[in-house]
């Protein structure tokens, strides 16, 4: 039972040491957005498995648990409900952006070295010597 709770210990290191990580990262490169998709995905799945979807009945004008809307229910619902709109519909944008960020910064580079070598083989090149 020790061993199996000592697992759990350096586990819990492990994911907060890694979530320091990417708080340090520098905001809005392509590794930040994906890191913050990855949150929404496991924050969403997390709250899905935890069934606070039961909660989100509240939509649709019926509750759950009796007492009206002044429960903690229906802050569960709500939750839930932001949670599953970041990640239906922030966390795809957050991917695609890093994408397109990945592959302009990737072109920019690619284009930078090559302008760079065509330059400096066009520096080098003999000149032409005109034939008498």
């Amino acid at each position: 039972m020790t061993k199996e709770r000592d697992l759990v210990k350096v586990w819990i290191r492990r994911c907060i040491g890694g979530l320091h990580t990417v708080r340090r990262l520098p905001a809005f490169t392509p590794l930040w957005l994906v890191a913050r998709a990855a949150l929404i995905a496991v924050v969403y799945l997390v709250v899905h498995c935890a069934g606070w979807r039961d909660y989100a009945s509240f939509l649709s004008g019926t509750t759950t648990a009796g007492g009206g809307f002044n429960n903690p229910h229906a802050f569960m619902g709500v939750f839930y409900i932001a949670c599953h709109f970041a990640f239906v519909l922030l966390a795809p944008v957050l991917l695609l952006t890093a994408g397109m960020q990945w592959a302009l910064i990737a072109l920019a580079t690619r284009r930078k070295s090559y302008s760079r070598n065509a330059h400096d083989a066009r520096a080098y090149r003999p000149s032409r010597v005109a034939s008498d």
